[in-house]
Formats: C-alpha cells, structure tokens, sequence
C-alpha cells in the first residue's frame, strides 16, 4: 500500500493507523495500516500563524498525538501542539519548538536551533510537566521543513544525525536526455519548483528557507530576484506569452492561486477563494486557462480548470474518489496528463481535454510529474528514473512503450523542459545515502533520568 506519493512531512505507526502528511499545507492524516480509506484530522488555516501541521507522533492506544504548527516564520519560531482525538481538545504545548516526539518514558522531545530539548509530559491532559532540558547540542534539523533528525525507540534507544539548523542544500542544474548534469549556478540553496520561461532566458523558481519565496534567475545575467512577498509562495509557472508569473501562495489565510501582472513588478489578482488547499499545476496553451488541484473534503485532491479573464470560472476536469493531480497539458492543447492513485500507487494517466471519457494509462511501474516535451512525447518519473512515452501523431490517444532515458539516484524537487529540450532540474547538492553519520545512544531513558534528579 502507497500512503504517500510525493513530498512528505512526517509519518508514524501506531497499532494498526499510519498517521502522514501529504503535503506541506494538507494537514494530518490517517488510515489504517492493512488498507482502507483516509481521515482528515487537522486543517491548518484557522488563523494567519496555521500555516502548517508536520511531523505527527501519536500517543499509545491513538488516544491522542502531538505535532509542529509553522507560523509562516523561522522554525525556531514554529510550535509543538498537542490534539486529543476523543474531546477534540486542541493545545500548544512549547511555543519555539520543531520536531515534537511523544516519549513512552512520559516525556516529551523537540528541537530549537539544532539543539534537542525533553521535557516532562502528561499526554492523557496535554500537560508539559517541569523545565525543558536541552540534552544534546547539534542535531540536524530542517530550517525549511522543521525535521528534526532524531527517533527514540520503545526500550529508550535514542538514534540521531548530528548536524545544525540548516536548509536544503541543492543544485539547479541542466540536464540532457542522457543524464549529464551541468550546473546553471555553483550556488548551492534550497531551490524547489523550476519552470523556464517561453524565450528560456529566465527560471522561475522556489526558495525553501525560513518562508517560502518565488524568485526568477536570470540566465544572461547570472542574477536571483524575488518577486514574490507576504505568505509561503510556491509552484511559480509563466504564462504563455511570458508577461505574467502565477503562483499559489498562503498570503490570505487559505492556499489560493495568485497572477503576478509584468514578473519583476505589477499588480497580483488572487484568482480563487474558498478553505479548501489548491495547487498550481498549469497554464493552456491558449493563455486563456490555468489547471489547479483542490483538495475536497470528500474526494480528496481533484483537478480543475480556472478561467483567467473576467469572473475566474471553475470548471471540474477530473473528479473522483482517488487523489489527482500534478497535471500538464500538451503543446497542442488536446491532452492533459496527470497523476492518480486510484489502482493503489501513484500513476501517469492521459486524457482528453475535449472529451474525459477519452483517457489512458501511460505508466506501468508508478509514476509522476508528467512533463510534455513536444507535441508527441511525454516524460515522467518513476522512482529515480526518468522515463519517456512517444506517441503516434494525429487525433488520436495512441501511446507506446515507457522507454528508460536516464536514471539518477540524487533527489530531484521538481524540472521542467526549456524551449531547446533540455531540461532544467533541481537536484541534492549530495548523495544523501552517503557519508551520512548516524549516533546511537543505548540506555537514554536511564540518562534522562539521571538529569531530571540533578
């Protein structure tokens, strides 16, 4: 069973639930661990400092759980919230704090600034109990996610990777259809989401730090500008013609999806409303449309289409009781490809636009973030590997074989296609499966003890 198919923020088991966080702005989740249909239990957004919940840890018997709530500021800055599930009581427990982890041993651990901190915990009152101890200096923790690299066993085996507050360390590179990497810049920083724009001079992009920024790289002059301010901003993707820059962005309290008129300046026009989350997947070819994701109380994530123009028309594209997204559509305008999970797994599917019931699946081993290359190829990823579909032209919806272009075990946040076919990716600067050091600590429970008699 997939729980998640793509970027993921926090995950547990307890008993037979697996609590996980979908997406960065979802909220938590559960479902039953031998399969069988998800369940909402929180939704940010209920003021302007919701802006996230991560990093779920769930007390014995899921009576309850803890888990982070970004405020839209540093992570130092986030908060450790506690939720029993039977009253709906809902509570912050440590103000400046990431990572929270119930403790068996009736504490309660979380991060600040790369230092590991316990606390004592009453998880039946959601109670902290005492000061908080900082009890290990350096331990690595996302400034863009609030991760904090650490877990305790049942038996009091603590295992952590020693390191600081620090961001996601990636490359914008080029890429050829063979896999050669070239970097566009030797800066290292926690890119995310690049889109090229139409005359493939400038990269639209992604800053994962402490917020959430769109900023546009200019190719000729070597140059990073941000043109995007006052929330957490995502998924930049031009226009057609490359005179505006769209965004979704949580700067009015609920993810909605923005237009930035002139790119570098302009005014912006929020184009939907609503509570539910959206995602910007991608523009017509005509100008005249932008394909988004919602995500619905009862269907989960479903695709539509949004007049850009005039009143923002919502018209659904694909509606059904599975999760759909990360949509693309061709050159032509005839063929949307996007993600489903319906058959268990995340997996590329094609249809038309003109005519829904015309639609076929083109990936066979999992698949996601289809990218049209012309009018009559389509990539995708299946794991670490980027796979191409070539398809007969005319009229009609007739794929081939996956064909294999490249494999690459470095993480990839998101590519496009440019204009002269390469592709421009943004991957980690490091083989994160090597060279990582892990420390084990046997008997902590027994050390923590010792600390709290001091």
């Amino acid at each position: 069973m997939v729980v998640v198919d793509g970027p993921f923020f926090g995950g547990a088991w307890e008993e037979d639930t697996i609590y996980y966080v979908k997406g960065f702005t979802s909220g938590i989740s559960c479902v039953p661990a031998g399969g069988g249909q998800s369940r909402q239990l929180t939704s940010p957004g209920s003021t302007p400092e919701d802006r996230a919940h991560l990093w779920p840890s769930p007390f014995p018997h899921n009576t309850g759980m803890i888990f982070t709530v970004w405020t839209g500021r540093t992570f130092n800055e986030a908060r450790i919230e506690g939720l029993l599930f039977k009253s709906g009581q809902r509570k912050v427990l440590i103000e400046g704090a990431t990572g929270g982890r119930y403790l068996p041993s009736g504490h309660l651990a979380y991060t600040r600034n790369g230092t590991l901190f316990v606390v004592g915990f009453d998880a039946e009152r959601l109670e902290v109990k005492g000061t908080p101890i900082p009890v290990i200096e350096g331990v690595m923790t996302g400034a863009s996610n609030g991760d904090a690299d650490f877990a305790v066993s049942n038996n009091g085996t603590l295992v952590f990777q020693p390191g600081t507050l620090t961001s996601f360390q990636r490359n914008l590179v080029w890429m050829d259809r063979g896999g050669k990497a070239t970097n566009i810049t030797p800066e290292v920083k926690p890119y995310a989401s690049p889109a090229v724009s139409p005359d493939g001079k400038h990269i639209a992009l992604t800053l994962e730090g402490s917020t959430f920024d769109v900023w546009v790289y200019d190719l000729e002059r070597d140059a990073l500008t941000k043109v995007s301010f006052g929330g957490d901003d995502y998924q930049p993707l031009w226009s057609p013609d490359g005179k505006m820059l769209a965004y979704s962005s949580s700067k009015s309290g609920h993810m909605q999806l923005y237009l930035k008129h002139g790119v570098l300046q302009g005014e912006e026009t929020m184009l939907t409303d609503g509570p539910e989350t959206k995602a910007l997947y991608a523009w017509t070819p005509d100008g005249r449309e932008m394909i988004f994701g919602r995500q619905n109380k009862d269907t989960g994530w479903d695709i539509y289409a949004l007049t850009v123009e005039g009143d923002h028309k919502v018209r659904p594209l694909v509606v059904a009781p599975f999760n759909q997204g990360r949509a693309h559509v061709s050159p032509d305008g005839k063929w949307m490809a996007y993600v489903s999970d319906e058959s268990g797994q995340g997996e590329v599917f094609v249809q038309s636009l003109s005519d829904p019931n015309t639609r076929v699946q083109i990936s066979t081993e999992g698949g996601t973030d289809p990218r049209w290359a012309g009018h009559n190829e389509l990539l995708y990823r299946s794991k670490t590997r980027l796979m191409s579909v070539k398809f007969s032209p005319g009229g009609e919806l007739s794929p081939g074989k996956p064909v294999l272009l490249f494999e690459d075990k470095a993480a990839w946040t998101g590519y496009d296609v440019a204009p002269d076919g390469r592709l421009v990716v943004v991957r980690d600067a490091t083989d994160n499966a090597a060279g990582t050091q892990i420390n084990v600590v046997l008997h902590w429970f027994e050390e923590l003890k010792q600390e709290q008699q001091k």
